[in-house]
């Protein structure tokens, strides 16, 4: 009687199983009737030819998007400092090196290295900015 179920649940699994394997089977052969799809397809498969062929950076650019692309480049490095002889289009390597701290001793405090600069130290007089600060707008807030 349980083999009876598990081989009914099973043709039914197989049934639908089929049904779906056939209905997408059937979408994927057939051929495209729709001529947009297939200028789309056809310029898709163009534009790898083009781009396999040329070893240049666009494919059909013209004099004007070259020099757009140059000018471009060059903005970049005044802006953000490049080097004539550097590539801007390359992501920047990062050297980060680790502070040397000596060996804390009980009773010594700690010391900062050099780099930090003082502003992100929090002292009592910003912890007594920010607090004014914050019941300033607080009331304006509220009034």
């Amino acid at each position: 009687m349980a083999l009876n179920g598990k081989l009914h649940a099973l043709a039914t699994q197989c049934i639908s199983h089929c049904r779906r394997n056939y209905g997408i089977s059937a979408v994927l052969m057939q051929k495209s009737l729709d001529p947009v799809q297939k200028l789309f397809v056809d310029k898709l498969r163009e534009y790898a030819q083009k781009s396999k062929s040329k070893s240049e950076l666009f494919v059909d650019a013209d004099e004007k998007i070259k020099m757009e692309y140059n000018d471009e480049l060059k903005k970049a490095a005044v802006q953000f400092g490049g080097d004539k002889g550097s590539d801007m289009t390359k992501f920047p390597d990062f050297q980060f090196e680790d502070p040397q701290f000596g060996p804390h001793q009980p009773g010594e405090r700690s010391k900062l290295p050099a780099e930090v600069p003082t502003a992100t130290r929090r002292t009592t007089t910003n912890l007594k900015q920010i607090k004014m600060y914050r019941h300033s707008t607080a009331k304006i807030k509220d009034g």
